[in-house]
């Protein structure tokens, strides 16, 4: 903790950086941790069609696939051209089965 910290209080994470923070916590299997950033990040940011997909992420990993598909079905509303959310629905789909 800085100085600055100690002296102002630590200041709050905003949604960016709870997500980055999920994303590490994916990478480092840590999937419970991950999701409740993730959880938090679009508590704050509830339109953020990457945040879905992240966690989105986290649940295909966990086997939950069904909650997967709902998460990358709502960043496909959001933002319906970006094809590496309908690549990863398809993964979901595969993994399904």
């Amino acid at each position: 903790m800085s100085i600055l910290d100690k002296l102002f209080g630590k200041k709050e994470r905003t949604a960016a950086e709870i997500a980055l923070s999920g994303e590490y916590l994916l990478s480092q299997k840590k999937l419970n941790q991950a999701l409740k950033e993730f959880n938090t990040a679009i508590s704050m940011e509830p339109e953020n069609d990457l945040f879905y997909f992240s966690r989105s992420k986290v649940k295909k990993e966990m086997k939950n696939y069904e909650a997967a598909m709902e998460d990358i079905d709502y960043a496909l509303k959001l933002q319906p051209e970006v094809k590496i959310y309908q690549n990863f629905k398809n993964e979901i789909i595969k993994a399904k089965i």
